[in-house]
């Protein structure tokens, strides 16, 4: 089966991704319409076979960082004056880079991410 996107967003919480082994071959995060970078929910992907609640064996994480981590990845908004002979932002931003390939054993789950932010999960 091929690998299909799949939008991640905070109401995604405790959702799979996909189940079984597989992997996640692209991952961008798109334009937020607001970046709180103070805003300290990450966004974590995890590795488990059931939903992280209850007595499940332990997740293995796949991917995790706040919004001040991400925050390099912010390029000025639409309307933010650029210096002269400076490249225009471009999106969605690559957050796995090219030809990296993060592998899951048991199922692909969004934990958490913050808000007002979309990503985009291709496995």
């Amino acid at each position: 089966m091929p690998a299909t996107p799949h939008t991640v967003t905070s109401a995604s919480a405790g959702t799979a991704i996909a189940s079984g082994a597989g992997t996640i071959t692209a991952f961008t995060m798109n334009q937020p319409a607001t970046a709180q970078v103070d805003d300290m929910t990450q966004l974590v992907l995890l590795d488990q076979a059931a939903a992280p609640t209850g007595p499940t064996p332990p997740a293995r994480t796949l991917y995790a960082a706040n919004m001040r981590a991400l925050a390099c990845e912010l390029d000025p908004k639409p309307g933010f004056a650029l210096t002269p002979g400076t490249t225009a932002p471009t999106w969605p931003k690559t957050i796995v880079p090219a030809g990296t390939v993060i592998a899951f054993s048991a199922g692909c789950w969004v934990q958490s991410c913050p808000a007002n932010m979309t990503f985009t999960v291709t496995c």
